[in-house]
């Protein structure tokens, strides 16, 4: 008579094997995201800053009505208003929506710690974090787009890890632009330099 094996399980020498291995892996990957983790969250923070600009362009076109986008360094957020009374102001009233940076990316901060704006100039005194200049030299900490597709402004607000403010680190600087004539909102990723390239 033929007699049947059971082989339904582990050993635990397989199961010791298998945790052993997985112990390593975790040593290897657990560090590497980690120090990953400050990128991703300035990128998704760019990603919704730049994606609430976009969306107050596109309400201003298709409501024919202007929007605000009004950013707050002491709070490391940014608001999007609605100017319903055509004052191109930002009444509490017209708030619609709230980006606050500093809880949903921990760690990041509306600054920057780089030599040269987008456009290559040199940052002078005043350093402005967030900075929309009018024709006449007035800066603003909000953007309003024009149901025409334009912004009142030119400028750019600046992201990055605030570890990175007094560090030496350039590569995770990140802006967002707006072009006043066009509404063309633009984003930029720095080199690892003081005075490099955004690109």
């Amino acid at each position: 008579m033929k007699q049947v094996m059971d082989n339904r399980g582990f050993t635990l020498v397989e199961l010791a094997i298998v945790l052993a291995v997985a112990g390593i892996i975790a040593t290897i990957a657990i560090p590497n995201y980690l120090k990953a983790l400050p990128k991703i969250r300035v990128n998704q923070a760019m990603a919704d800053v730049s994606g609430l600009m976009i969306k107050a362009k596109l309400r201003a076109i298709s409501e024919n009505h202007a929007y605000i986008v009004v950013f707050d360094t002491s709070t490391n957020s940014c608001r999007l208003y609605k100017d319903s009374d055509h004052e191109l102001d930002a009444d509490a009233g017209e708030l619609l929506q709230t980006v606050n940076i500093g809880v949903l990316y921990p760690g990041i901060i509306i600054n920057f710690n780089v030599n040269r704006d987008t456009k290559g100039v040199p940052f002078v005194a005043p350093l402005y974090r967030v900075k929309f200049e009018d024709l006449g030299g007035t800066v603003h900490a909000s953007e309003v787009f024009l149901p025409s597709g334009s912004a009142m402004y030119s400028g750019a607000v600046y992201l990055i890890p605030s570890q990175d403010v007094a560090a030496s680190r350039y590569d995770r600087n990140r802006a967002i632009t707006v072009q006043a004539m066009t509404g063309f909102i633009k984003t930029w990723s720095h080199d690892n330099s003081y005075d490099g390239e955004w690109y």
